[in-house]
């Protein structure tokens, strides 16, 4: 069987960079062993698959390379900007479905994304010894205010506030080590992170070997958890913010997260950007 993968760049800068995604688009789903093998092939990290859905208006399903993940916040702007562009859906509100339950999505009439996540739950703190060690880092690397700590507004992903940007420079990720972290505190894997006064509020790796990925260049997921997460413990009344990732792989990423809050409560994560198209592909399967 022949399948064909569109590639689109999510989260793309005024730099170029973006994090590519893997499209599939079908009007019957493919068996989960067919979507599982042309993600491994596509070797991305992450490929999205798209069908038809009654009750929202499409259904999109996400898999790495080793494995299926509930939600993938660059394959979703990828995803939706095809969907745009290929299907002439107009800006405005639309629904998908995906394994994390019902989800909000607009596009803007400037093009751009926007995905709603789930409300942030906040879990463990993780050994900072531990995980600066698998990064290569010394503890004083650290920020000393802020916890490394299990955040998700979608995926789990273990935050790792550095105390400088420089530091973002000298990681050198034990993947073994940081795989073996992840798993020991039920998380995709780790957002590194230092805070910065210029445009962009902090700049960002991400690295999530446990789920088959090295690092990636823009993590939507993790964005929108890392909003919540600077919101909460830098106690200002910041409820947009832009970050910026992929830097260290000559990829230079823009990511967007917004915050609705009430009475200082967050009652809203939404997480978005622009795509552009980058290539087509033909997986044998």
């Amino acid at each position: 069987m022949n399948i064909p993968v569109v590639v689109y760049k999510a989260f793309v800068s005024d730099r170029g960079g973006g994090n590519p995604a893997g499209i599939v688009f079908s009007d019957i789903p493919f068996s989960k062993e067919t979507m599982q093998s042309t993600a491994r092939k596509m070797a991305l990290s992450e490929t999205v698959f798209i069908t038809p859905h009654d009750k929202s208006d499409y259904r999109l399903r996400y898999f790495t390379p080793l494995q299926e993940v509930p939600l993938c916040g660059h394959a979703t702007i990828a995803a939706w900007t095809w969907l745009a562009r290929e299907k002439n859906i107009l800006p405005g509100f639309y629904k998908q479905e995906t394994e994390n339950g019902p989800l909000a999505i607009e596009i803007t009439g400037d093009g751009d994304v926007f995905m709603e996540q789930a409300l942030p739950s906040f879990g463990a703190e993780a050994d900072p010894e531990e995980v600066a060690d698998s990064l290569g880092l010394s503890r004083e690397s650290l920020h000393p205010r802020y916890p490394v700590q299990l955040v998700s507004t979608g995926l789990p992903d273990i935050l790792v506030p550095l105390s400088d940007t420089s530091f973002l420079d000298r990681i050198r990720p034990d993947f073994k080590k940081i795989r073996s972290v992840s798993e020991k505190y039920n998380s995709v894997g780790y957002h590194v992170f230092a805070l910065d006064e210029g445009a962009a509020r902090a700049r960002c790796r991400n690295f999530a070997p446990a789920v088959g990925i090295q690092e990636e260049a823009a993590t939507g997921t993790a964005s929108g958890a890392l909003a919540a997460y600077l919101y909460r413990y830098r106690k200002g009344s910041q409820k947009k913010y832009s970050f910026l990732q992929g830097e260290m792989m000559g990829q230079p990423s823009l990511i967007i997260a917004e915050l609705g809050v009430n009475h200082e409560k967050i009652t809203r994560v939404s997480v978005g950007g622009r795509a552009v198209f980058d290539r087509i592909c033909q997986i044998n399967i």
